[in-house]
């Protein structure tokens, strides 16, 4: 029954998922993928990798790699790209447009009904979001037009002339520095597809953040706290962490090709996914249709 606990041994059910990965722009591309097992690595191309890359292993605020799990093409979900060609969104805000399309490909499959309640959890770790390092260097352009100004009334201009320099070189930085933040991302990554009063928490716990997630999801599901659950991850590889990986001496990475690389380096992978799941389900033809146990 709706708002009825559950034991902790009452199943639950994954009926929905949707995903963006490196070579990957659907679950369907991903077992294509895994199938054919061919890495899926590549320079990046959100950033330049050139400034921070070295060949020495042991330079400081430097990455001897130039290849990881980068997302180097996305065939968004129809939805977004009708959304994306009517002005909606910014194509610089990557990690919102992975979040948002997972989530509009969970729901082909799913119908939510008004009456549900539904919670949303989601992984998002700050330091996974390519437009926050852009937004913070382009923040530095009022300190820098202070050093330049001879006079108070210089300021507006040389920083607005640094600004426009800075945006165009850091391109993922934000219209608003606000839009960075992990529960903005995932407030307008959800916004128009889930009802506004629903259950939604953040979960920044390093690398554990996505299995948190589904934890929480699993437990509030069971506390009879929602009906319906989303429950995902989104972490984008920039040049903070393509920088940190590279210390940790290229431990083996499986990337999404199942198989380890031998590279002196590797460099995690991004993956945006979501998951629905639910305490019961029933199926309609062919759409899986959401209900509580």
């Amino acid at each position: 029954m709706p708002g009825r606990a559950q034991g902790p041994d009452t199943p639950v059910v994954a009926v929905a998922v949707g995903i963006v990965a490196p070579g990957v722009s659907s679950p369907d591309d991903l077992w294509e993928v895994l199938q054919q097992g061919e890495p899926q690595l590549g320079e990046p191309v959100r950033f330049d990798i050139g400034p921070i890359f070295d060949t020495d292993p042991e330079a400081l605020d430097r990455t001897c790699g130039r290849v990881g799990g980068f997302i180097r093409s996305f065939r968004p979900h129809p939805v977004l790209a009708a959304e994306r060609e009517q002005g909606r969104w910014n194509e610089a805000e990557s990690e919102t447009l992975w979040l948002r399309h997972s989530l509009l490909q969970a729901l082909d499959h799913v119908t939510v009904t008004g009456s549900q309640r539904v919670g949303c959890y989601v992984a998002a770790l700050p330091g996974g979001f390519l437009s926050a390092e852009d937004a913070v260097l382009v923040s530095v352009a009022g300190q820098l037009a202070d050093r330049r100004a001879s006079a108070a009334g210089e300021q507006a201009g040389h920083e607005r002339r640094l600004r426009e320099l800075l945006a165009g070189r850091y391109r993922h930085a934000p219209a608003d520095s606000q839009w960075v933040r992990p529960d903005v991302v995932l407030r307008r990554a959800v916004e128009g597809l889930l009802p506004p009063a629903i259950d939604w928490l953040t979960v920044s716990t390093a690398c554990a953040s996505s299995l948190n997630a589904i934890d929480i999801g699993l437990h509030r599901l069971r506390a009879g706290d929602c009906d319906v659950a989303f429950c995902g991850s989104v972490y984008g590889l920039g040049r903070f962490m393509a920088v940190g990986a590279a210390k940790f001496k290229g431990s083996p990475c499986p990337v999404i090709c199942g198989r380890s690389t031998r590279r002196r380096t590797a460099l995690f992978s991004p993956r945006p996914r979501l998951w629905l799941c639910s305490s019961g389900w029933k199926r309609r033809g062919q759409t899986v249709t959401a209900s509580s146990a």
